[in-house]
């Protein structure tokens, strides 16, 4: 059994998902009377489903398509699972923990199916008979049971495209940072970018181990190399910004330098206890974000004004 495809209905009242499905070594006369199934992420049970794609009734005959039954086929089929909002809060809760925030999913799928058991072979067609029982030669039917747990992923970014705005959870954009690993500018500024760089390393690692308060941490000894610097000062001002401009610049160094502290210190300056906030993963983004950023427009400035 196999997955195909995973995709949202198109507009459904409630959010659905459509899971089309691959059953390899069917018989040629074998036909799925039932497929029931549950799914998960994180181990949470997101939706149940029972899908009936073949109904039998009493006037079912097994007909034999091939002349060879035991030759093996594949079939396909398609199940859809409801979604309720408490679904669709798990299934974003799950992407906290997921540095890529992509999507785990767990499905155990069962199928029933039904063949006909053959025996001789007719002499006259070559084709092989279906036994029969009884005194009103009823066909000999055989059910089969089949299941199997299948993992499958919905990267980040067909979550954001293809199902956030499908399921009303909002609409998204993705875009790219990039991630400094190298310095070589030289001369009196590597020193200070190669320490920026180790702190950027160090919240990348804690980044990847979900460690949102180790982010915070980082932040403030990231903010500390940077506020009230001369040599930043130097490198902003010969890029052209005015002085009055690079002050305001400096003053959001400064407080962000005090935002990230009040994550670490659990007393205020006269000694008094406080109540410590708790970092979540919007609060290490901003963070983690912000100081790429930072470094991305130092080293992009300092590189133009080597350059002129």
């Amino acid at each position: 059994m196999e997955i195909q495809s995973v995709k949202p209905v198109e507009n459904s009242v409630d959010p659905e998902m459509e899971v089309k499905i691959r059953i390899d070594g069917f018989e040629s006369d074998e036909y799925i009377i039932d497929i029931s199934g549950e799914v998960r992420t994180d181990n949470i049970l997101l939706s149940r489903v029972v899908f009936m794609p073949e109904k039998l009734n009493n006037d079912y005959r097994i007909t034999p398509k091939y002349n060879y039954p035991s030759s093996r086929y594949r079939k396909h089929s398609c199940v859809v699972f409801r979604l309720s909002q408490k679904a669709l809060a798990a299934i974003q809760n799950s992407r906290e923990n997921n540095p890529k925030t992509d999507i785990e999913l767990a499905f155990n799928l069962t199928f029933r199916s039904v063949r006909g058991e053959f025996g001789a072979t007719d002499h006259k067609t070559g084709e092989k008979r279906l036994l029969t029982v009884g005194p009103n030669q009823q066909e000999v039917i055989v059910y089969q049971h089949r299941n199997q747990e299948i993992m499958h992923s919905i990267p980040a970014s067909d979550w954001v495209h293809d199902f956030a705005p499908a399921f009303g959870i909002g609409s998204f954009q993705l875009i790219e940072w990039h991630i400094p690993d190298t310095v070589s500018i030289g001369n009196d500024e590597t020193e200070l970018l190669q320490r920026m760089l180790e702190c950027l390393d160090s919240m990348r690692e804690a980044f990847c181990d979900c460690d949102w308060q180790r982010i915070m941490e980082l932040s403030r000894r990231y903010s500390e190399l940077i506020r009230k610097e001369d040599l930043i000062k130097e490198i902003f001002t010969k890029s052209g910004i005015t002085e009055d401009v690079y002050t305001l610049l400096d003053s959001g160094f400064n407080t962000f330098y005090q935002y990230f502290s009040k994550y670490i210190h659990e007393k205020s300056k006269d000694q008094t206890i406080k109540q410590m906030p708790v970092a979540c993963r919007e609060d290490a983004e901003l963070a983690y974000i912000l100081s790429m950023n930072i470094f991305n427009m130092i080293s992009r400035k300092l590189k133009r004004a080597k350059n002129d």
